[in-house]
């Protein structure tokens, strides 16, 4: 009981700083809609150890010293994980998808020399910006973001 307290506890911890400041904040503002819609999945902090310490607590539970016929109920438990990664993880790998990268390099490489790139979201303008700034590609296109121009910084930093 006091190991799950302790998960209570802490996961809840890390959840409440961000949890009140994003609930004083107005959302009128764009940027700021759009730095809650990050913090949003926030809650998994909490939700994941918790489920975790219920996957330990039920295992626990079903030892085989307290479950006839031994540690079938482990077994069964382990064999599902193992099912479920075995069916899942081929659909979740993606490590020769190149769509992305051959979108931002057609991108650039389209664009006029000096020109500027207005990007709205992570995708187009992270693969922008790597393919840029590591890879060489097009280093004279400048890139603007359109979900940060509400903020001062941005434009100090945009316009140097």
């Amino acid at each position: 009981a006091e190991v799950y307290r302790g998960v209570l506890v802490g996961s809840l911890a890390l959840q409440m700083g961000p949890f009140v400041w994003l609930s004083n904040v107005s959302v009128d503002d764009p940027l700021t809609r759009h730095v809650i819609s990050r913090f949003y999945p926030q809650i998994y902090l909490c939700a994941y150890p918790l489920a975790a310490a219920s996957v330990r607590r039920l295992l626990t539970l079903l030892r085989p010293a307290r479950v006839c016929g031994g540690g079938w109920a482990a077994a069964a438990a382990g064999g599902l994980l193992c099912a479920c990664l075995a069916v899942r993880l081929p659909g979740q790998d993606q490590s020769s998808n190149y769509i992305v990268r051959g979108y931002a390099e057609s991108v650039l490489k389209g664009m006029p020399e000096g020109a500027v790139l207005v990007t709205q979201g992570d995708t187009p303008m992270y693969a922008s910006r790597y393919l840029s700034a590591v890879e060489g590609l097009r280093g004279d296109v400048r890139m603007v973001e359109v979900d940060m121009l509400g903020g001062g910084w941005y434009w100090r930093h945009t316009l140097r």
